[in-house]
């Protein structure tokens, strides 16, 4: 009766794999799995597989597919995070009700990604303070088969403690060597003002740029939200964009940039501009690569969802410049973009 957090991904047999928060069992919000063949049949039963049940508030769950096909969902449990292993014929592998990440401090919102034979690695915040007001690091992590740590120690992206308890889902790319690159916004250089950030982990848990991430753009005057990666097919570029606005939130715009692999800014320091500020709300939504190009997603203030592709040198691909997807007001919400 009440569905909330959800993720899906696609198993390598075409299988799609859900997970979803509900409250079935007595009214407590717990995490439960399913597996739903190309023909719509429910391969892990009618009610799917519970892969939570406590009172605490099981929520957030995020899910991956192993190279070996197994699959990996973690999740948020008050102030713990519970990751739990299912086999392609759906038994639980690490154990009936997984394994907890727990601490004297808070572990919030974790973040999957496959790497390897049947590794994953897995971003979460190591939080401290009030749950409002966080002083919020940035982590990572990757586990092997078992589950248990790869890397010595979790690898800090950000340790700052600048980032805020309404940035969450942040935008994680993999660097095709079974590293990463994740891009954030935090309030570092201004209580007030917003400035992005992007890191680059190799496959053994080694930052790759300097600590506490390369800054994306130095307009400091301007709010810079919500960065979104997308890595071209040679690698070479690491294309970035986000939406921009003035001080006061009433200027908007969505501005790019182009990170070499070494970690060079391509489109000057202070980035590119796709739309240029000005009185129309925008909200960039998400980015993918399409061949040497990235596409990216946003929505204007008509309610509009549009895409614009754009190459290495920051140009308008199509002739039209913009693709309207929806074109109808009504609200929208949690977009996705996949290519």
């Amino acid at each position: 009766t009440w569905l909330t957090d959800w993720d899906m991904v696609a198993d390598n047999e075409n299988n799609a794999i859900l997970t979803i928060q509900d409250i079935r069992l007595n009214g407590n919000n717990n995490i439960v799995a399913y597996k739903i063949s190309n023909q719509g049949s429910f391969l892990w039963g009618a009610d799917g597989i519970m892969l939570s049940n406590s009172e605490d508030f099981d929520a957030a769950p995020k899910v991956v597919v192993t190279g070996s096909n197994n699959v990996v969902v973690a999740w948020q449990a008050n102030n713990v995070i519970i990751r739990q292993k299912i086999s392609p014929e759906g038994s639980k592998l690490w154990g009936d009700w997984g394994i907890t990440m727990s601490g004297t401090e808070r572990f919030t919102w974790p973040q999957l990604m496959a790497v390897g034979a049947d590794d994953v690695v897995m971003k979460f915040y190591k939080d401290t303070g009030s749950s409002m007001y966080p002083v919020r690091h940035l982590l990572a992590q990757r586990f092997n088969a078992e589950g248990q740590p790869v890397w010595s120690t979790n690898t800090v992206i950000c340790n700052t403690g600048n980032i805020s308890s309404w940035t969450q889902i942040l935008s994680m790319v993999t660097d095709g060597n079974e590293g990463f690159y994740i891009a954030w916004h935090d309030y570092r250089l201004s209580g007030l003002i917003a400035a992005p950030w992007i890191q680059h982990v190799n496959n053994n848990g080694v930052i790759q740029y300097a600590a506490n991430g390369l800054q994306l753009s130095d307009r400091n005057e301007f709010n810079r939200f919500n960065p979104r990666i997308a890595v071209d097919e040679t690698g070479n570029n690491i294309f970035v964009f986000w939406r921009e606005t003035n001080g006061d939130q009433n200027q908007y715009g969505l501005y790019a940039q182009n990170v070499s692999m070494t970690g060079q800014l391509q489109w000057t320091s202070s980035g590119k501009p796709i739309i240029d500020i000005g009185s129309e709300n925008i909200e960039c939504g998400f980015a993918v690569s399409e061949g040497s190009d990235a596409i990216v997603m946003y929505e204007n203030g008509s309610g509009n969802i549009k895409i614009r592709r754009i190459n290495s040198v920051g140009e308008n691909v199509w002739s039209g410049i913009d693709k309207t997807v929806n074109s109808t007001t009504a609200s929208k919400v949690h977009p996705s973009l996949s290519g």
